[in-house]
C-alpha cells in the first residue's frame, strides 16, 4: 500500500522561520521527510505517474510528495522546451542540486545554462545574433577587453555586440548603423504571416514572439509573465468587449492590407496603435503599470465625433448623416466643452 511522506507541521514552521529563501525551506523539509521513510521496504506513490516506487528510485520533492526518477528527468526535459514549465516544480521549485545527478551530462549543462538565463533580467539578456543558433550568452562570457565595445562570443563562433545585439563583424562596427537598419518590432523573415490560424505577436513588455492558439484573448507571456489583451495589446484589466476587443479570435471587421483594424478604432494588430500612434484608452506606460488619462479622449473629424470615455469604456458616435439631425446637434452642443467655446 502506497503512502506519502509527511513531516511534523511544527518542524516545517520552524524551518520556514529560519530560512531566507525557498530553497532553504525545501531542502531541510525534504531531508527531514526522507529520514522518516524506510528506503528498503516502504513504497511511495509518484505524484506524476502514480507508480509505487522505493525511495531509492525517486526523490522527495517536498514535504508531501515523491517523484520517481523517470518523471524527474521528463519534467526537466519539458522545462528546457517550455518557459512556462521552468523551473521544474512540485509544490515549489525543485532545487537543481537535489536532482542534477539524475540528468545526462548534456541535459545538466543545458539546464544550468537555462538557470543563468532565467536569473538574468529580461532586458539584459543577450542572444547569439546568428539566427541558426540564437543561444543565450551569459554575462560571464562577455568580453570588454579585446574590442572597443563589449561583445558576447558564442560557442558557435559568432560574436555579438552587446550594444545593438547584431553580429560584430569588424573593428569598424558601428552600432547606430545597425539600429537604423534593424528594428526588433519588425516581423522576422522566418516568422509566418499573421493569420487567424497563425496568431503570433510580440509581448508588449519583453518583446518576445508568442503564439496564441485555441484560447481566449487574455494573454500570458511565459517569458516575462506579463498579462495583456491580445487584441489591443494593453496590460490586462479584464475583458472589454464593449469597446471592440472580442473575448475570442480577431475583431469581426478584420484588418486592412497594412494591418489596421477595419473599424472606428483602426488599431494595428501588432502594436495596438492607430495611424496617429495612439492606443485605445489613451494610456501610457510607466514602470510597466498602466496610467489612465483623467480626461476622455476626443477625436474630431468633419461631421463626426468619436468620444472614448475612459471611465466607462463606452464609445459614443454621432453622425451628421443620420436621419435625426436635431438629436445630433443637441449631442454636439453637449460636447462643445471638449473643443472650446467659439
Amino acid at each position: 500500500m502506497s503512502s506519502t511522506p509527511t513531516v511534523d507541521q511544527k518542524t516545517v514552521g520552524d524551518a520556514a522561520e529560519t530560512a531566507r529563501t525557498s530553497k532553504d525551506i525545501i531542502m531541510p523539509v525534504a531531508e527531514m521527510a526522507a529520514l522518516q521513510l524506510n528506503e528498503d521496504t516502504a513504497k511511495y506513490e509518484c505524484c506524476i505517474c502514480g507508480d509505487d516506487i522505493l525511495l531509492s528510485k525517486g526523490v522527495v520533492t517536498c514535504a508531501e510528495h515523491v517523484m520517481c526518477n523517470e518523471c524527474i528527468v521528463d519534467a526537466h526535459a519539458i522545462a528546457l522546451k517550455d518557459n512556462s514549465a521552468f523551473p521544474t516544480k512540485c509544490c515549489a521549485p525543485i532545487p537543481f542540486e537535489q536532482v542534477e545527478h539524475l540528468l545526462s551530462p548534456e541535459m545538466r549543462e543545458a539546464y544550468s545554462m537555462k538557470i543563468k538565463e532565467h536569473n538574468t533580467p529580461i532586458h539584459s539578456r543577450i542572444y547569439c545574433s546568428k539566427e541558426a543558433c540564437s543561444s543565450f550568452i551569459p554575462p560571464t562570457q562577455f568580453d570588454s577587453t579585446s574590442f572597443i565595445q563589449t561583445v558576447a562570443p558564442c560557442t558557435c563562433g559568432c560574436v555579438t555586440c552587446t550594444e545593438c545585439s547584431k553580429e560584430w563583424d569588424s573593428e569598424g562596427h558601428k552600432c547606430h548603423e545597425c539600429v537604423v537598419e534593424s528594428d526588433n518590432t519588425l516581423r522576422p523573415k522566418w516568422l509566418p504571416e499573421y493569420s487567424p490560424t497563425c496568431r503570433i505577436k510580440q509581448c508588449p513588455d519583453c518583446t518576445a514572439w508568442i503564439e496564441l492558439k485555441e484560447s481566449c484573448n487574455h494573454m500570458y507571456c511565459c517569458h516575462c509573465r506579463t498579462q495583456f489583451c491580445f487584441i489591443c495589446m494593453m496590460l490586462w484589466d479584464g475583458f472589454h468587449e464593449e469597446v471592440g476587443c472580442p473575448a475570442y479570435g480577431d475583431p469581426p471587421a478584420g484588418y486592412d492590407e497594412e494591418g489596421f483594424e477595419l473599424s472606428w478604432r483602426g488599431l494595428h494588430f501588432e502594436t495596438g496603435l492607430d495611424r496617429n500612434g495612439h492606443n485605445l484608452y489613451d494610456i501610457t506606460y510607466s514602470d510597466d503599470k498602466p496610467i489612465h488619462a483623467h480626461e476622455p479622449t476626443h477625436i474630431y473629424e468633419p461631421l463626426r465625433f468619436h468620444v472614448l470615455d475612459n471611465d466607462l469604456g463606452v464609445e459614443h458616435i454621432e453622425n451628421a448623416e443620420a436621419d435625426n439631425y436635431d438629436e445630433f446637434w443637441a449631442n454636439a452642443e453637449g460636447l462643445q466643452g471638449f473643443f472650446g467655446e467659439d
